[in-house]
């Protein structure tokens, strides 16, 4: 039975409100007894007036005063019809609180000498009241606003990943078709790379972030796959320094910048061509380098088709990282490169 009051009393919003209000009781009624004469029972019932008036002032003003005129931006009519209430409300207040004092010659005293004062102090319960909604509105609203920013971003999160996802699996399969087409005795390897990069994609890519090891082995995964694919046409050569254990990265993030060097580099040049990925890990700080040989013909590797990967990821790194990463993208004639710096520290 206490437990179900002690519930009532702190979950439901009534509960609270009558919660505030006898802490409220309570907390008059003792200084009233440590500043005044008057007698207990006198203490008890003036302070129990006390509350009960200003709950109706409260209230009022809540759920009326402030919906129909202060949220409507009504702001004139409503601090006229506010002071209007004070007006009407405190005589009425006052002639309580003297009835309940009858036995107390000093507590009537002390009423008809505070009596213009009660005017300021109902008119400050009630601006305070006010006050407290103004906060309590900001805050919901920057709440709201955050919840719905953070939805947003979720959205376009998952609407940049389902672009890279079906991007990468067009390459893949295309590098299979290939193998196949010349029965090539390593399509089975690659099938057993690709069912392993796949099973990463769709069953441990729908987090906002994911263990840095297995992000790694999907990029070893994927060089492994177009090595076996054109073993004669590229050097490839990748190297990871530190420690990827206990840090998470978010999905997919790097391996648009590795399929860019490989589609707009790689496959497009018609003598050797060349992939160096350097990827160094510090504290919590991931730093990727990729360098990549350009064709000889002139190309813009960041308006083909296919850059749409390069540009999805740019706009999941400010979404998810923000100031939290550094890209440099550089070119000339020869050569391109990439240069992604990140602090792997998520947000709280």
């Amino acid at each position: 039975m206490l437990e179900t009051i002690i519930s009532f009393l702190t979950r439901r919003k009534i509960g609270q409100h009558l919660l505030f209000w006898l802490f409220s009781y309570v907390f008059l009624c003792f200084m009233e007894y440590l500043t005044t004469r008057g007698t207990f029972h006198s203490i008890l019932l003036k302070q129990l007036i006390n509350i009960a008036f200003y709950a109706i002032m409260v209230y009022g003003n809540i759920y009326y005063l402030i919906p129909n005129f202060f949220r409507e931006k009504r702001y004139q009519s409503y601090f006229l019809i506010l002071v209007l209430y004070v007006l009407i409300i405190t005589p009425i207040f006052s002639f309580f609180l003297y009835i309940a004092a009858f036995d107390d010659p000093f507590q009537k005293a002390e009423l008809l000498k505070l009596k213009n004062y009660y005017y300021f102090f109902n008119l400050f319960i009630i601006g305070a009241s006010t006050v407290f909604v103004i906060i309590k509105d900001w805050i919901l609203q920057k709440r709201e606003k955050r919840e719905l920013e953070n939805r947003n971003m979720q959205t376009e999160l998952n609407f940049l990943k389902s672009q890279i996802n079906p991007h990468f699996l067009f390459n893949t399969l295309n590098s299979l078709y290939a193998l196949t087409l010349k029965k090539d005795d390593k399509a089975p390897d690659v099938v057993v790379k690709l069912s392993e990069m796949m099973r990463y994609m769709l069953y441990e890519c729908n987090e906002k972030y994911v263990p840095l090891e297995k992000e790694l082995n999907y990029l070893h995964n994927y060089i492994d796959l177009e090595q076996l694919r054109q073993p004669d046409r590229v050097q490839i050569k990748m190297t990871v320094k530190g420690d990827p254990s206990d840090l998470e990265i978010a999905p997919l993030i790097l391996i648009s910048f590795l399929e860019n060097a490989f589609k707009h580099g790689v496959s497009r040049s018609i003598g050797k061509a060349h992939v160096n990925v350097c990827i160094a890990i510090k504290d919590k700080n991931l730093n990727l380098e990729i360098e990549n040989s350009k064709p000889k013909q002139k190309t813009d590797q960041l308006k083909e088709p296919g850059g749409i990967g390069l540009q999805n990821t740019k706009k999941r790194l400010d979404l998810i990282y923000g100031g939290r990463h550094v890209l440099i993208i550089e070119e000339n004639s020869e050569i391109f490169t990439v240069d992604l710096s990140i602090n792997l520290t998520q947000d709280s």
